[in-house]
């Protein structure tokens, strides 16, 4: 039998001397148990972590009567759910921030004189839409950020980051305006 503690609960798993398991075949078994997923796991023998592979476990002395400490947090689908749609709408937002750099360099070009005079109006109403376009999707994605239900903290951490760059790029759209 092996012990493996995960916060303040044990568990009595079965060794096997002459077939030791790989670290890897534990952790699954362990991630059924504690609903922490195996790339989130670390094993901890005798102070060391252990990798998670295909190294048997007598490789790091573990024998019967042994006992291991589990580290990772479980799996809640819902705090998942709500990071992934957080990461998306920052993902998204650095495709608009990517959109007023090009914006940015094309009020450049105008003024360094790489566009003729009698074009500069016209291309600066393309501009100021553009730019326009850029605030009302930034916008949308305070909205979708919005519309998240959060209880974790480290989600509501994540939110809060994001709202703030997102913040950042909407000040910034407003100073190029403003140069239009």
């Amino acid at each position: 039998m092996l012990t493996v503690s995960h916060g303040a609960k044990k568990y009595e798993l079965e060794f096997d001397t002459i077939n030791p398991q790989s670290t890897e075949n534990l952790s699954r078994q362990l991630e059924k148990l504690t609903n922490v997923p195996l790339s989130k796991q670390k094993l901890i023998f005798k102070g060391k972590q252990l990798p998670i592979d295909e190294s048997p476990l007598n490789n790091f002395n573990v024998k019967a009567g042994s006992k291991l400490m589990l580290l990772g947090m479980k799996l809640d689908p819902d705090t998942d759910r709500t990071n992934t749609s957080i990461n998306k709408v920052a993902k998204d937002a650095l495709h608009i921030e990517e959109k007023m750099n090009s914006i940015e360099e094309q009020i450049k070009g105008i003024k360094d004189g790489h566009l003729p005079p009698e074009h500069h109006d016209e291309a600066l109403r393309k501009l100021h839409r553009q730019c326009v376009g850029c605030v009302e999707e930034l916008m949308k994605l305070l909205e979708e950020l919005d519309s998240l239900k959060i209880i974790e903290e480290k989600s509501k951490s994540l939110k809060k980051t994001t709202v703030g760059e997102i913040q950042k790029l909407l000040d910034r759209c407003d100073g190029i305006m403003e140069t239009l």
